[in-house]
This record gives structure tokens, sequence and C-alpha cells, in this order.
């Protein structure tokens, strides 16, 4: 990767280089424009059409494909995108109080209490960490690729793991009162739980401004609210 990376910001001193599983336009900042948006009047055909800019390339590709739909290939939105989305944030905030890590022991059905923000961000990024897996190995059929290549031995993983992933037994493709606003792309935007755009004294508002997190609402009052809501 980094050979493909030295070719790519050093052309005039790098001939050629190659690379395998090295996802370089994904990196952050590395690239102005959304690497995913092809322009298909292009001679070539699918040429990287710069548009606005995305912060997270990588973040893009993986929505992109959370959002496939398998039998027509193209993205549509569904809830499993936004769900994930909102999801971190969330975790995040609720790490800094005592009765929000104990909403996350309880409902992860975890088997060690959360003592500290330091074990939530553990948890957040051993959470995080199967998407990028799966994402690459979105194939159509079955294969045992990438659980062999991460080391975790010749296990199978089922045609489109990523649709099975949020379709499946893990609920995340259902509906969980979830509203997001702002712009994704550059990751500014604003989550609400436990209802839709307008707000109320029910829910939980926060602004995520790429890696910080803040609340626009109580969220200490709140908590048990937006659960009663079923987020």
């Amino acid at each position: 990767m980094l050979s493909s990376w030295l070719r790519m910001k050093y052309p005039w001193s790098v001939d050629g280089a190659i690379a395998s599983s090295a996802p370089i336009f994904g990196l952050p900042l590395t690239m102005k424009g959304d690497i995913t948006n092809k322009d298909k009047s292009s001679s070539r055909g699918q040429d990287i059409f710069p548009n606005d800019g995305t912060m997270d390339g990588a973040f893009h590709v993986i929505g992109n494909a959370i959002q496939k739909n398998i039998v027509t290939g193209q993205v549509e939105e569904n809830y499993c995108f936004d769900n994930l989305l909102a999801a971190w944030p969330l975790m995040k905030f609720l790490a800094q109080f005592p009765e929000g890590r104990h909403v996350l022991f309880q409902e992860l059905n975890l088997c060690i209490p959360l003592e500290s923000e330091r074990d939530v961000a553990k948890l957040i990024e051993w959470a995080q960490s199967p998407w990028f897996d799966l994402a690459e190995a979105d194939y159509p059929y079955e294969s045992s690729y990438i659980p062999f290549a991460l080391g975790l031995g010749d296990y199978s993983l089922p045609a489109w793991p990523l649709h099975e992933a949020c379709h499946g037994a893990s609920g995340l493709s259902q509906n969980m009162n979830i509203s997001i606003i702002g712009d994704r792309h550059n990751v500014t935007f604003d989550v609400i739980y436990g209802g839709n755009a307008s707000f109320n004294a029910s829910q939980i508002v926060l602004h995520v401004d790429w890696d910080q997190v803040t609340t626009i609402t109580e969220i200490q009052t709140n908590i048990l609210n937006v659960m009663d809501n079923g987020v």
C-alpha cells in the first residue's frame, strides 16, 4: 500500500508500483471528490469524477456497499446505514456518564461492566472493525478469503455478507426512530434519537463534527425517555 501511495503522490519519482488490498483513495483527504461517483459519459467509461469533495473515502465506500440493493445493484437508502452511522456518536457520548455506560452494558448484554470512557472506546473500535472487512468481502458468493486472510481460520462468509449483517438477526435494517441532518460526506451532521427532525424534550440530539461529539439536548435526563421511544 505504501508503494502505491508513493507512486500516486510522487509520480515523477516512481515509475510504477504493485499493491494488493491497498485502498489508497479511501484515506481521508487523499483525493478531492467522491471517489465512488463515476463519470459514465467518459470515453473510458468509468473515470473518477471530482465533485464537492469528501473527507473520508473509506466511510463512503462502505456506506455505498451497505446501501446497495443486492438484486438491482443500485445504491438505495435503508435504515441499516443510518442506524450504524448514529450508533458510534451515541456510544461515544454515553461513555461520559456512569448512567450511559450502564445503558450500553445492559443493552449490549456485555459480560463486564464499562468502567470508563476508555472501555467504551475499545468497545466502539471492536464493533466498527468488522464492517470494513465485510465490505471488502462483499462477494455475491460464499468465500473464506477475508476470514482466512485475517487469521481467523477457514470459515466461509455467506454471499453478500453486508446484506446478511444488516438484514439478519442484528435487526439493523429496522426503523430505530433516528433522523440524521447535515453533511454526511464531510462528517458534520446532527443525529436525532427518538423522533423526527422536530425537536422535543424526549429526544437526544447530538452534533457530530468529524471526531467530536457534542450534545444539543440534556442527555442525562433523556436517556430513559429515548430507550422508551425504541432507540
